[in-house]
């Protein structure tokens, strides 16, 4: 229901008579106002049947009472009944044709719908003669998304965040919108917006912490997350938050601390032991790390991460067969992950069975077909398989569909240099070394003997020397 709808007193003592009333306690008799008090006390407990229930009981005694129709219509929204909030919505509409927020709802039922036509026609008709026009163009901007029109959702949400900076339910609408078209940076002035007018809203600070994150703004991300946990250290979410952000800044004893936080404040939630479990992997933890994937799991037998976490660790330890296990049952719950299909290949390649290899490398290439590392492995599968033209043609291959990757031209040079393919390798290594001079030590890693390793130097000092001259 509207938030500034919301009387001040919390009518606890009307809905002690009218329970007593509807157990048949009391022939206690309530008006408007009273009902009022008691439905708004059921929504703001979150108790929608409850509200539901008292609402039909209002309309049984006062049939004609238009704001227990509106309060009914909202009541019945809530609890998912969309048909019969639409009816009531018709009932009271006669008595507020400019109510702006039975037009937002009925605008939401008929989009629900998918009539987004008539919500158009229907907020245009209605926009002169409505005060809080800023709601509206918000369900312009909501419609316009839904319909695919990015052009005029950006348009509307903007227009209506600029009317009221601080509808936060616009704003959230706004940023997820924009997630989908993965341009979230556009949010961030109607954040700092918002901020500027409420600075003490730690919702807020966390949203924006979370949209600064997902832009690579990591240590601005997480100067917004404590202003968030200044507000409120007791929001599990933004420990988690906080550790997302530590661990994108390879701050992993830090991230560790934070998810510790975030399941000390909730430990139901299997998503903070994955996560928890992954900045232990990453510090070689494997075992407290598997502990952990393993909590997850007893919360959701179905979590696909969390399987996938228990296989990358035993893949750590070697324990091919063992990972395998683990991967499938990861790629059962999620067949769409690339990276369980990767590691599946890498296991079986480490078992030695080429076929099944090859066959997983394929399904994590139709899924990923730009993740370097995916050829670089897959195509080691060919190289120390004696077949180098093969390994050297999907380098090629990579290379053209990421022309910036610096690491898949060191990979080439590599394979060249191994077939004593010297002006070629050379070639593809000034690449390299143009792109990422600090990359070089691949190389040092895939030549280990010592004699490759020197004469190697000696070539990477040449052609530094001479792109110094």
């Amino acid at each position: 229901m509207p938030k500034d709808l919301h009387p001040k007193e919390d009518g606890k003592e009307w809905v002690q008579k009218y329970e007593s009333m509807m157990n048949g306690q009391s022939s206690e008799f309530l008006d408007p106002d009273a009902f009022e008090l008691v439905i708004y006390h059921y929504v703001n407990s979150d108790q929608p049947e409850k509200a539901r229930v008292a609402c039909e009981k209002a309309m049984e005694l006062h049939p004609y009472h238009s704001e227990l129709l509106l309060d009914y219509a909202h009541v019945l929204f809530s609890c998912g009944a969309n048909d019969k909030a639409m009816d009531a919505v018709k009932k009271a509409e006669p008595f507020f044709p400019y109510d702006v927020y039975l037009i937002m709802l009925k605008c939401t039922l008929l989009n629900h719908q998918g009539r987004h036509k008539e919500v158009i026609h229907y907020i245009t008709q209605t926009e002169p003669f409505v005060e809080q026009k800023a709601n509206l163009f918000y369900i312009l901007g909501s419609t316009f998304a839904q319909m695919g029109n990015g052009m005029e959702a950006r348009y509307w949400f903007k227009k209506s965040l600029n009317l009221d900076p601080l509808n936060l339910e616009c704003l959230e609408e706004f940023l997820m919108f924009l997630e989908e078209e993965e341009e979230q940076e556009e949010a961030l002035p109607f954040f700092q917006k918002f901020l500027d007018a409420d600075p003490f809203n730690a919702t807020v600070w966390l949203s924006y912490s979370h949209v600064l994150n997902k832009i690579g703004e990591f240590e601005d991300a997480l100067s917004a997350i404590e202003y968030c946990l200044a507000l409120d250290d007791k929001m599990h979410i933004a420990h988690f938050h906080k550790g997302n952000i530590w661990m994108n800044l390879s701050r992993f004893p830090e991230a560790e601390e934070a998810y510790q936080e975030a399941l000390r404040l909730n430990e139901k939630n299997p998503d903070y032991y994955v996560a928890y479990g992954a900045a232990l992997e990453l510090q070689e933890k494997l075992d407290q790390a598997i502990h952990n994937f393993r909590k997850a799991l007893k919360i959701n037998p179905k979590q696909d991460d969390a399987y996938y976490g228990i296989g990358t660790c035993l893949l750590a330890m070697q324990k091919y067969s063992e990972s395998i296990h683990f991967f499938n049952k990861a790629i059962h719950y999620e067949p769409g992950n690339p990276a369980s299909w990767l590691s599946k290949a890498v296991a079986e390649y480490g078992l030695g069975n080429l076929l099944s290899a090859n066959e997983a490398f394929e399904k994590a290439h139709e899924l990923d077909p730009e993740n370097p590392h995916l050829w670089m492995d897959w195509s080691l599968l060919f190289f120390e398989g004696g077949f180098i033209e093969k390994a050297i043609s999907m380098m090629n291959e990579a290379i053209s569909i990421m022309p910036d990757e610096a690491l898949l031209y060191y990979r080439a040079a590599a394979y060249h240099f191994s077939e004593g393919q010297f002006n070629e390798a050379t070639l593809f290594l000034e690449n390299a070394l143009l792109l990422d001079y600090e990359g070089h030590t691949v190389m040092f890693e895939f030549f280990k003997d010592l004699k490759s390793q020197k004469t190697l130097y000696k070539i990477i000092q040449e052609i530094t020397n001479k792109g110094k001259s």
